[in-house]
């Protein structure tokens, strides 16, 4: 009799549960741009030798509300994370000035599934919020590049990266913390967020150098989630 009665009253309350989740349910999409770096700081001439890279981003976003002001938000998301050297000297020639300088690039692109913590607030057509929560990545490929700067670029080298060979790895772990805005239209919200990225995993043996670096980076981010319950 004992186990009948919980699952009479289990029964319906995850039939609510899951009732209020999907009337809470957004899914939709996310287009951004990453600038992606290493914690690793090599100095080189008084400054770090290892710059940001910038690089598109796209993901796929949902929404689990969970009352009126807290969410959790799962993502899929491909991104490219990595670094580059760039140095150059600027010559006078017969007064005119002529940039020269290379640039090396290592990339390394990932799946990244980041599943976040998110509260809101505001009223209205227009809510502020803000999230956190952890992140998982795997290394799908990456490339090495280098460029000459002759008044104008051009690519020298670009070469696919054997991650298994140099080493590196693959699986990636770290966490997310982010605010952005939304905007009530139609059938679901438009928003915008800023993110900063943080990895707790090394990424060992990469190209130009062999030591422990992490990836970090700033994101920037719009995108639009429609609301499942067409409300």
């Amino acid at each position: 009799m004992k186990v009948t009665l919980q699952k009479f009253v289990l029964l319906p309350a995850l039939l609510l549960l899951g009732t209020s989740l999907f009337a809470q349910t957004k899914l939709g999409f996310k287009i951004g741009m990453q600038s992606a770096g290493v914690t690793s700081n090599i100095p080189f001439n008084g400054h770090n030798l290892l710059k940001s890279l910038n690089s598109p981003q796209a993901g796929l976003v949902a929404e689990f509300g969970l009352g009126e002001h807290f969410a959790l938000q799962p993502e899929l998301n491909y991104t490219s994370r990595g670094f580059k050297i760039k140095e150059g000297i600027s010559l006078d020639v017969v007064k005119i000035p002529i940039d020269l300088g290379t640039t090396i690039e290592t990339k390394v692109n990932y799946i990244n599934l980041p599943l976040l913590a998110k509260y809101k607030f505001g009223n209205g057509l227009l809510k502020g919020y803000v999230m956190a929560g952890p992140e998982v990545g795997y290394a799908v490929n990456g490339s090495f590049k280098t460029k000459a700067r002759v008044i104008v670029e051009f690519t020298l080298v670009d070469e696919p990266i054997n991650l298994d060979k140099l080493g590196a790895q693959r699986f990636d772990a770290g966490a997310v913390l982010g605010a952005g805005m939304a905007f009530h239209t139609g059938k679901g919200d438009f928003f915008v967020d800023a993110r900063y990225s943080r990895s707790f995993t090394d990424l060992v043996e990469v190209p130009v150098i062999s030591v422990p670096v992490k990836n970090k980076g700033f994101q920037f981010n719009i995108g639009y989630l429609i609301n499942l319950s067409g409300s």
